[in-house]
Order: C-alpha cells, then structure tokens, then sequence
C-alpha cells in the first residue's frame, strides 16, 4: 500500500471498497458519495486496479470453466510479475500492466482462432479470425515494444573518453 493510501482512514477505504465492488448497480446517492470520497481523498484511485478489473471481466467473460479461469488469472498474474523490476516508476507499471492484459487477450484469442479454425469455415469466416488475431498480435507487440523502448530510454548514458576517442555507452 502506498503511503498516500496508508493516511486514508481504514473505514474509508472499506466504505469506498464496498462502492466499487458494486460499481455497475449503485444508487444515484451512492455514485455521488463515491464522487465526494474521490473529492475529498484525492489518492483513492490507486485502490483500484483498473488493469486487473479489466483481466477478471475478461477471464469471467471468456473463460471456458473453473479450471479454465483459474489458469488464465495465473497466467496473467504470472506474466504480470515477469514483466515488472523493483526499480519501474508508474509508467513502465502501466505499461506492464498493459502488456500482461494485450499478452492475456492474444491467448484467448489463439484459442478461438484453433477451436473456429479446426472447422470447416467459408472464406469470410477465415478472414474474419484471421484479422481478429493478427489485431491482437499487433496489440501486444505494440505494447511489448513500447515498454521495452521506455525502459531503454530510461537507462543511463555514460560518456568515456580515452585518449583522443570518446565512446557513448547506454546502460548500466
């Protein structure tokens, strides 16, 4: 828990948990406390995890069973903590997050893709799968890509000169 979220009284947080978990059902007196928690609590947001929100609709939603389900939240978890280092600062977390989320979409979709694909398809069937994973292809190169440029650009550049050479080296 982050320092921010350490000074906010516990009954706060658990009130303002409670909201969230019922998010999609609030009464209009309810979505305007939550409105005035988020006023007066300005560092409240980060006890939500939108990116995981995101994966667990996404699991519930497309997820084939328990077993299913439950191996699809370890993978994304898994990769999730792959991917972080102990010295990332809030963007390369986000981009994290958002890599492990578009690496999580492409598994789904490869296992729609094999189980429409074993099948007899017509032309515009096969094209339609093929465009929804070579999207989900790019989506998470994309993201795996940015993370890594962020994180190159955030190493240091050091500068030696020998003699009458000066060699630039990135990195560590």
């Amino acid at each position: 828990m982050s320092n921010e979220m350490a000074k906010i009284d516990p009954a706060v947080r658990e009130r303002f948990g409670e909201l969230v978990v019922r998010a999609r059902s609030l009464e209009a007196r309810e979505v305007d406390e939550l409105q005035r928690l988020f006023a007066r609590y300005p560092d409240l947001w980060r006890a939500v995890d939108m990116a995981r929100t995101a994966a667990s609709t996404m699991i519930q939603k497309e997820g084939d069973g328990m077993a299913v389900s439950a191996s699809l939240d370890a993978n994304y978890e898994g990769k999730r903590r792959d991917l972080s280092r102990p010295q990332d600062g809030p963007l390369e977390a986000m981009l994290v997050e958002h890599v492990a989320l578009c690496w999580l979409r492409l598994q789904m979709m490869e296992q729609k893709y094999t189980g429409a694909t074993s099948q007899s398809l017509s032309l515009a069937q096969g094209d339609y799968w093929e465009r929804k994973l070579s999207s989900a292809q790019r989506r998470y190169l994309r993201a795996a890509e940015t993370l890594a440029r962020v994180r190159r650009l955030a190493l240091p550049v050091m500068q030696v000169n020998i003699a009458d050479k000066q060699v630039n080296l990135a990195g560590r």
